[in-house]
C-alpha cells in the first residue's frame, strides 16, 4: 500500500498566486477520488467546486508560512506509517450538505475507527505543531477534526 502524503493545494482558480491560502488535504488513491469526484461534480455547485473529492484537514493556511508547513508535512509523512481508508455512507452536514465520512480499509468497526483515529491524531499533532510555532490559523482550522470527511454535496 503507498505511503499517505499531504498535499498543500493554493485556492486560487488559477493556482498561480503565491498569496493564496493553502488547502491540505489527505491525498486519495486515484480509484477513489475518481469516483468520489464524478458524485462531486454531479452534485456540488460548480461555482464553488474547482478541487477534485478531498478529505480537508485544514481549510485556509496562511500561504506566507509555506515553507515552514511543507517542511512539517515531509517530516509527518516519513514518521507516519501507511493507513487505507474505505467511505463509509453518507451522511447530513447540514445546510443541505452530504458528507461521506472517512474509515480504514477493513470492515470491522474497531478497524474502521482505527484510520479516523488516526486521521485525526494527524490532524491533532499538525494543529499543536503549528500552534506552537506561530502560525496564524483561521478559527475553522483551529478546531479539533471530529469528522473527517469527503462533501459531495452542498445546496
Amino acid at each position: 500500500m503507498p505511503k499517505p502524503t499531504f498535499k498543500p493545494v493554493s485556492i486560487s482558480r488559477d493556482h498561480l498566486n503565491p498569496a493564496q491560502p493553502l488547502i491540505l488535504t489527505l491525498l486519495l488513491d486515484t480509484a477513489t477520488e475518481a469516483h468520489l469526484t464524478i458524485l462531486r461534480t454531479k452534485y456540488f455547485p460548480p461555482a464553488r467546486n474547482y478541487l477534485s473529492a478531498h478529505v480537508t484537514l485544514f481549510h485556509a493556511l496562511p500561504a506566507d508560512a509555506r515553507t515552514l508547513i511543507e517542511e512539517d508535512l515531509v517530516d509527518l509523512s516519513a514518521r507516519t506509517a501507511a493507513y487505507g481508508v474505505w467511505c463509509g455512507p453518507p451522511f447530513a452536514m447540514g445546510l443541505g450538505g452530504v458528507g461521506v465520512e472517512v474509515r480504514e480499509a477493513k470492515t470491522r468497526k474497531e478497524r474502521a475507527e482505527r484510520a479516523k483515529d488516526m486521521t485525526m491524531e494527524l490532524h491533532r499533532r499538525l494543529l499543536q505543531r503549528w500552534r506552537s510555532r506561530g502560525v496564524a490559523m483561521t478559527a475553522q482550522d483551529q478546531q479539533t477534526l471530529k469528522c473527517p470527511h469527503i462533501t459531495v454535496q452542498v445546496s
